[in-house]
């Protein structure tokens, strides 16, 4: 006989701090932050196929992987601002996709390379430093993992301790 899973998966010994069925009112104005690998946005196509399947989940700012687009940009539409940074064409890359209605709340955005980007929100009055970064694998050589470790504490040291 085989037993059935639970509906959530908790670490044995980790209290549950939100259990399904249970309305949690002492976070209603939670902001939902994620990251997702892309593996490619490089048309306008994947773009929309993005924003199609993000239509059942709960996202406010998403950070971006992969990104595969030449360049900085900010691009607005009606649902979301998406910011990006790229230099190799057809890989790499990093940004963001947020939510319009948090437009006026965005101070700034902040290019490191195409593997580390910054948002700068205000969200309650509080200034948060978000820092998207796509690794290196292990087989990239030494070069390339040393840069990404000094970019990552470059964009880590440059920004106050709400990152």
């Amino acid at each position: 006989m085989i037993s059935q899973l639970p509906v959530r998966l908790v670490t044995a010994g980790v209290f549950d701090h939100n259990p399904p069925g249970k309305k949690n009112t002492a976070y209603k104005n939670s902001i939902h932050i994620c990251t997702y690998n892309v593996k490619s946005l490089s048309s306008e196509t994947k773009l929309i196929e993005l924003k199609a399947a993000l239509q059942n989940i709960k996202h406010d700012i998403i950070g971006l992987c992969e990104v595969r687009r030449m360049g900085e940009q900010i691009i607005e539409d009606t649902e979301y601002i998406f910011y990006y940074i790229g230099e190799t064409k057809g890989l790499y890359g990093v940004g963001f996709l947020i939510k319009k209605k948090y437009k006026n709340n965005i101070t700034r955005f902040t290019g490191i390379s195409e593997r580390i980007c910054i948002l700068e929100i205000i969200i309650e009055n509080i200034n948060f430093s978000i820092i998207q970064s796509y690794a290196p694998t292990e087989s990239s050589s030494k070069e390339d993992i040393d840069n990404f470790y000094r970019d990552l504490a470059t964009a880590h040291d440059s920004k106050p301790r709400n990152t």
